[in-house]
């Protein structure tokens, strides 16, 4: 356990990177002393801050110089960027609407899937966290008897809560095509959910021609590419824009120029990748809503969306992230900072509480819940418990050989390897050093091919 001298002393450390903007690090002082904040406050008042003030800031002046009028922030994790985008845009008279829509990847895929039973498949065998086929099937909405219906169709019974590798999911798409049960089951959910998400999508403007773009945290762009597709139903030549904290890959064979990431892209900032841990600021920055699952017609109301009663599990912290947030902007001064001084202060804020925590951002945020998958559910610590062996297993030439089986083992991940890292308490420089290594080869391998697109 960290002694308080010690937490005090790392806190110093994130105010000596904050006085590179002063004006920023004074506002956030005087937060501090009306709020009397816990440790998690604090972790986000020097941390998440920052990152996400230089991202909204950086994301209004693009909108302004590329002639955007409304920016969409989508749910749950545009929710805070939508606080600070209204604060931003007002002080700085950027005259430029901000909007909440409420959609997940679930809220638009399921609507979406009709329109190319391929590209359906092809977005239900996407590899995360602990993939089983009874998961890829509750991907398109499918219900537990209907699921054993496929299962008996297909002959896959046996296999259906087997966590399944990268390979074996892309070899289950032909099974899945030719599945004339799961075809129905997929027409009837789509089907059924089109008209509803359409018309909210349309009461929410996105149809009436005002140029806009989309706003979220970012990684892939599946989402864009979903509410692009079902827009163009309705008009063939819409084309949509999103801005992104970061994005590691493409979502296929798009036009790149409509994708816009602020920290990071497929193609620039390994270093920066390397440092970042996606799930872990998922967690903190979120609203303390369910996720959207559909939508409904409320009469002489509109159109409403459907939220997952259940909330988000990490619920009673992220009150209290949004209640700092809110006492943040409502300091006196406006929201103005050097845009280079913000991505310098980002880069060393993250290296710190992503790449080489203590256990002070351990015991703050290691135990949030998280979920990598469409359907929100199967959550786990954000830094996984793990062994000496399972991280052992997974540095890069451990991780490959157990990979192409020329050594027994198991492979088990983290979400936030470095917490799980810390967590464990053994050998943690050089288990520290280890993921780093990995992550280097990963992205830089991933980014050279990449380029050769």
């Amino acid at each position: 356990m960290m002694t308080q001298q010690q937490k005090d002393a790392r806190f110093l450390q994130y105010e000596e990177i904050l006085k590179e903007e002063s004006k920023l690090l004074q506002r956030i002082q005087k937060t501090m002393e009306l709020a009397s904040p816990s440790d998690a406050a604090r972790l986000y008042l020097y941390v998440l801050i920052p990152m996400l003030t230089g991202f909204v800031q950086w994301t209004l002046e693009e909108a302004l110089r590329t002639g955007k009028k409304r920016l969409y922030f989508l749910s749950r994790d545009g929710y805070q960027m939508y606080l600070l985008g209204k604060k931003l845009n007002e002080d700085g008279n950027f005259g430029i609407e901000c909007k909440y829509l409420n959609v997940s990847r679930y809220s638009m895929r399921i609507p979406e899937y009709h329109l190319s039973l391929d590209r359906a498949i092809d977005q239900m065998c996407i590899n995360g966290i602990d993939v089983s086929l009874t998961k890829i099937l509750q991907r398109a909405a499918l219900t537990q008897p209907q699921i054993d219906e496929v299962l008996e169709e297909t002959d896959l019974k046996e296999d259906a809560s087997k966590i399944l590798t990268y390979r074996e999911i892309i070899a289950l798409k032909n099974t899945l095509k030719s599945s004339k049960r799961l075809m129905e089951y997929i027409m009837e959910y789509s089907s059924a959910a089109f008209d509803t998400t359409i018309s909210y999508l349309e009461q929410e403007g996105l149809l009436d021609g005002v140029p806009f773009a989309l706003v979220d945290s970012g990684w892939v762009g599946t989402l864009q590419m979903s509410i692009e597709n079902l827009l163009r139903t309705a008009d063939p030549e819409i084309r949509v824009e999103g801005y992104y904290f970061g994005m590691y890959e493409y979502p296929g064979k798009v036009d790149r120029t409509k994708f816009h990431p602020y920290y990071f892209s497929p193609t620039k900032g390994v270093r920066r990748k390397v440092d970042y841990v996606n799930s872990l600021f998922e967690t903190i920055v979120s609203a303390d809503e369910g996720m959207t699952k559909s939508y409904e017609y409320r009469k002489d109301e509109g159109y409403f969306p459907v939220k997952d009663v259940s909330g988000n599990p990490n619920r009673e912290q992220m009150l209290d992230n949004i209640r700092i947030l809110e006492m943040f902007l409502e300091q006196e001064g406006h929201l103005s900072y050097d845009q280079k001084k913000l991505q310098k202060i980002t880069e060393k804020v993250v290296k710190l509480f992503m790449a080489f925590p203590t256990e002070l951002e351990l015991e703050t945020y290691g135990d949030d819940l998280f979920s990598d998958d469409i359907i929100d559910e199967n959550r786990l610590k954000v830094a996984a418990e793990l062994t000496d062996e399972e991280i052992r297993n997974l540095r890069f030439w451990n991780k490959l050989f157990i990979v192409l089986k020329i050594k027994k083992g198991t492979i088990r991940g983290s979400s936030w390897l470095e917490g799980s890292i810390v967590r464990n308490g053994g050998n943690i420089k050089s288990n520290l050093r280890h993921a780093r290594f990995y992550k280097y080869i990963l992205y830089t391998r991933k980014q050279i091919l990449f380029l050769r697109k």
